[in-house]
């Protein structure tokens, strides 16, 4: 009987973490930049840089979306996030990239960043899609942070994707 409720449980516990992710439409419309399916809604989230950067931040640049901050900046030589009013340290994200090379955290300009709102049913996330790397051959490639919207989340949800292919021996 106890094999059986471990069983329960784990199964459960998996079935909550694959609901909590982003849907594979949400996804697929942030590396692509537009809706994929006609379930999907996108809004384009425009942002501007602050005059006035957090303390210890530089190149700080927000948005507002549905009455919530979005952002990016770099802060004590660290990569955050805004999402949701909030600083997310941007290392933290659940890394869900193909290549685990490229990960959440790394080097990221706010300038070479757009940002773009997606929703499906009652999911809603915020994107921000950037080049995987600033210089050298990753520049050609894209990564991105989707970030929770609605439902709001107590603690910022936010997830790392890169779905390139890379063959870096060339």
């Amino acid at each position: 009987m106890q094999l059986i409720k471990c069983a329960i449980g784990v199964v459960m516990m998996g079935a909550s973490y694959a609901i909590a992710n982003p849907s594979a439409d949400i996804i697929n419309s942030c590396y692509q930049r537009k809706g994929v399916s006609n379930d999907v809604k996108m809004e384009d989230v425009e942002g501007a840089f602050v005059d006035k950067p957090s303390a210890g931040c530089e190149d700080q640049l927000e948005a507002n979306f549905e009455g919530e901050t979005y952002g990016a900046a770099t802060c004590n030589d660290n990569q955050y996030l805004i999402v949701a009013n909030k600083m997310f340290l941007a290392s933290q994200a659940i890394n869900l990239s193909i290549d685990k090379r490229i990960k959440p955290g790394d080097d990221f300009s706010a300038t070479r960043s757009v940002w773009f709102a997606f929703s499906k049913g009652n999911e809603s996330y915020v994107c921000m899609l950037r080049t995987a790397f600033e210089i050298g051959k990753g520049r050609g490639y894209a990564a991105f942070y989707l970030m929770k919207h609605r439902p709001a989340p107590a603690k910022p949800e936010v997830y790392f994707y890169f779905l390139d292919k890379v063959d870096w021996s060339k």
